[in-house]
């Protein structure tokens, strides 16, 4: 229901969904019931996420809304550039899952028409929490400023949710976009607790997300970290997502995964790395089975609980065979 509104998605009959994130992605943000409850066509790319694929899907069956992470239009609109062509209908592109990168923003709105929106939000929270549209007093400021704040900011309270940043000793701080806080949030469709009966959220109904944000005096919020991601340097709390953002604005400069592993449109690569961490951090000295670079053999390795492994091939880099033992 809170999708579906003009402040949100705006849908309504004449529109064509193409969602392009996984299920998981807090239910795919909702988009199968938010279209179903507004009458919308709903397209579907299954396994086929390359440019060439889903730009046959969007030209050919009227797509007016599609959703995903920054990587996937990263990908369509390098396609777009290189081929000359147009994406059709395309009105809207709605992006989660990271930050938005201003200049994917301008290139396709200057090049296509099309208006790029950035949502945040949480299986927690059912899942939408902030979505970047405009309201009458932003816009009463400009154009340009309004596109700086929807194009840097996730978005603005919706319907059903209630925001609030805490600074360490747990005070409320103002809404001035500047003073950084924890990101707490409510609402009828917050969750309170974890299955079977874990407690997630306060007695008060307020959910810690882990997130570090500001809020500005329009109601907009801005993600600055997660809370273990923060850079601290001289008393200050430093945003990665802004040096990223800057980085990817630099011409020359793409957006695309830092790891020495295949890229994952779907914004990270599940693989036994991830499995294998998780298994060591919660057990440590679990035993896993990795393959030996040179000849391609399993190998028995013991993971050393006292050091950090970044991938899989650390292991492998540290033997040169799987017959030898590990140094």
């Amino acid at each position: 229901m809170a999708a579906g509104m003009n402040s949100a998605f705006g849908f309504s009959a004449f529109d064509t969904i193409l969602p392009c994130m996984s299920l998981y992605h807090a239910t795919a943000w909702g988009l199968p019931f938010t279209a179903a409850i507004s009458g919308c066509k709903f397209v579907l790319p299954g396994e086929k996420m390359d440019a060439a694929s889903l730009h046959e899907l969007i030209a050919g069956e009227g797509v007016t809304f599609i959703g995903g992470v920054p990587t996937i239009w990263t990908m369509y609109l390098d396609y777009l550039e290189r081929t000359g062509q147009h994406p059709g209908e395309l009105k809207t592109i709605m992006i989660g899952g990271s930050a938005v990168p201003r200049s994917l923003a301008e290139a396709f709105r200057a090049q296509h028409g099309v208006e790029v929106r950035q949502i945040w939000g949480m299986t927690e929270t059912s899942p939408l929490g902030v979505i970047a549209t405009p309201t009458p007093k932003l816009t009463s400021q400009g154009n340009k400023f309004t596109d700086e704040t929807i194009w840097t900011r996730a978005g603005r309270l919706q319907f059903g949710i209630e925001l609030r940043i805490l600074d360490e000793q747990g005070n409320p701080l103002p809404w001035n976009g500047e003073s950084a806080g924890d990101l707490q949030v409510r609402g009828p469709w917050v969750v309170d607790r974890y299955y079977p009966d874990i407690p997630a959220a306060a007695e008060d109904g307020w959910f810690d997300t882990g997130d570090v944000a500001t809020i500005d005096r329009f109601g907009f919020m801005q993600l600055t970290n997660r809370k273990k991601d923060v850079i601290k340097s001289g008393g200050e709390r430093i945003s990665s997502i802004d040096l990223e953002n800057a980085a990817v604005a630099c011409p020359g400069v793409k957006a695309r995964r830092s790891r020495g592993r295949l890229p994952s449109q779907m914004g990270r690569a599940p693989d036994i790395a991830d499995r294998t961490a998780h298994r060591r951090d919660r057990h440590p000295g679990y035993r896993s089975r990795l393959p030996c670079q040179p000849c391609g053999e399993m190998a028995v390795a013991r993971c050393d609980p006292h050091r950090t492994y970044s991938a899989d091939r650390d292991w492998q880099n540290r033997q040169e065979c799987h017959s030898r033992p590990l140094s």
